[in-house]
């Protein structure tokens, strides 16, 4: 999986660190798949290989959220 494979690469898991799990549904199915990213709560759908990176990269390393992708509430 790209995720696990780009958490480990960026050595984000660990004791408060990134936490991967397989959900069903989250109710949005027909936008996803979906991202969650806590503490902000922030969600993001139609997450690809790319996206990740562009997430891992931007939100989780630099605490800059991404505008594209993300699901307004």
């Amino acid at each position: 999986m790209h995720l696990k494979k780009k958490v480990a690469q960026n050595k984000l898991s660990g004791k408060g660190g990134v936490f991967i799990t397989r959900a069903n549904c989250l109710k949005l199915c027909d936008k996803g798949p979906i991202a969650v990213v806590y503490p902000e709560g922030i969600w993001y759908h139609s997450v690809t290989p790319k996206v990740i990176d562009k997430i891992i990269e931007k939100h989780i390393s630099e605490g800059k959220p991404l505008k594209k992708n993300q699901i307004k509430k």
